[in-house]
């Protein structure tokens, strides 16, 4: 019978995220937290002689959340050019999960027509601490181009 291999879970901390902005490579060196979620679009049914209500799924959304360590003003040059000209550059988010403890190997998704929702120009407190940025967004395409070995069951 196998057994679980614990070095196998994926640590938190191992990955990278990558965003192209009109076709330039950009490492997000500054990621605190990053997460995309799928969302499904679900209709609900009814037939004539069911008692029960049925499902199905007619679309999906796609958005997420990231937070990173200010130190940088590329975003709210990216909000500024938009509100100044109407344009937003083409953007792609690359994420790479690749933990050396596992054997697993690695994922790398890329979820595309990425649009930041939710910028934060500046942000003080009177506090200890440093500054971050909630970024907020949506997207409307995903691809995966390696996927992890699963594991032996």
């Amino acid at each position: 019978m196998a057994e679980f291999n614990y070095d196998n879970a994926i640590a938190l901390s191992e990955g990278k995220v990558f965003v192209t902005i009109d076709g330039k490579n950009i490492p997000l060196l500054e990621t605190k937290e990053a997460s995309a979620e799928l969302e499904f679009e679900i209709e609900e049914l009814f037939a004539l002689g069911k008692r029960m209500s049925g499902n199905k799924i007619t679309g999906a959304k796609g958005s997420g959340k990231m937070t990173l360590l200010y130190v940088s003003s590329m975003w709210n040059e990216i909000a500024i050019k938009y509100i100044r000209t109407g344009k937003l550059p083409r953007m792609t988010m690359t994420a790479v999960t690749d933990d050396a403890n596992s054997e697993l190997g690695k994922q790398v998704v890329t979820i595309t027509g990425f649009k930041p929702k939710k910028i934060v120009p500046f942000s003080m407190k009177a506090d200890k601490g440093v500054l971050e940025n909630e970024l907020d967004f949506v997207f409307d395409g995903i691809d995966m181009s390696e996927t992890l070995t699963d594991i032996k069951r």
